[in-house]
């Protein structure tokens, strides 16, 4: 009996033994967790280390393009001239003005321009004395004063448009019998002036030389001067002629 129970005990001792040594890994008896996607994450670990978060970058922007600059008309100041004869028109700007105007209308067609006033005979004025432009007692520079009233006008005739307009007219101008046909530098009229009675009256301004101005401009020059009045501040001679260069 006693032996059958030594027996018996040392077969569970064995089996005991044989069932701790051969038994799986209490972790690999587990079932494998599964790892589901967390809201936020762009990709999720496989163990237990924290998890990274989105590194998704924001989408680029397109660069913004530069600050444009405010743009400002560039106001020239006034010539020196204009800046001391502020009751005057500045005859810079007159040009500039004159320059930036098309030569023809769109349409190409030109406005008709009256005939000139009649001339008077060039031989009534043949032998009245040429006073010279400066110099002590010379008239000159009043009448080249009292002249600046008809700048405005005169510069009108340098406009490409204007001198289309009277070139319509062909060679109507008037003209001294010496007149010198040159093509370079400004015009040159003969001014022939006479008293009126507190100023004075430009009879006619025919031309001593063309320079390398256009019929047009000297017919509109013309239109301009020819029978014109104006205002001087002293009394001056009763006829006299005088020399004027026609430029802007």
């Amino acid at each position: 009996m006693k032996t059958s129970s030594v027996v018996t005990l040392a077969l569970v001792a064995t089996l005991s033994g044989a069932w701790f040594f051969t038994r799986p890994p209490e972790d690999s008896a587990r079932a494998p967790e599964v790892s589901t996607p967390r809201p936020g994450l762009s990709w999720v670990q496989a163990d237990d280390r924290p998890a990274v978060a989105d590194a998704t970058l924001p989408a680029p922007t397109e660069p913004s393009a530069p600050a444009t600059p405010a743009t400002t008309t560039r106001q020239e100041p006034p010539s020196k001239w204009a800046a001391a004869h502020p009751e005057r028109p500045d005859y810079r700007a007159i040009r500039r003005a004159l320059d930036a105007k098309p030569a023809l209308p769109p349409d190409g067609k030109l406005e008709p321009v009256q005939p000139l006033p009649a001339a008077p005979a060039p031989e009534a004025w043949a032998d009245v004395e040429i006073v010279p432009a400066f110099g002590a007692g010379s008239p000159a520079p009043s009448v080249n004063a009292a002249l600046a009233a008809l700048r405005p006008r005169l510069m009108t005739c340098f406009e490409p448009y204007e001198q289309a307009r009277y070139a319509q007219l062909g060679d109507a101008y008037s003209r001294l019998e010496a007149t010198q046909a040159s093509k370079i530098g400004p015009a040159i009229l003969m001014l022939e002036v006479e008293r009126e009675g507190a100023g004075v009256r430009l009879v006619d301004a025919p031309i001593e030389s063309t320079g390398s101005a256009s019929a047009g401009l000297l017919n509109c020059a013309q239109s301009v001067l020819r029978g014109a009045s104006l205002e001087v501040s002293e009394k001056l001679p009763e006829a006299f002629r005088m020399r004027m260069a026609l430029k802007p």
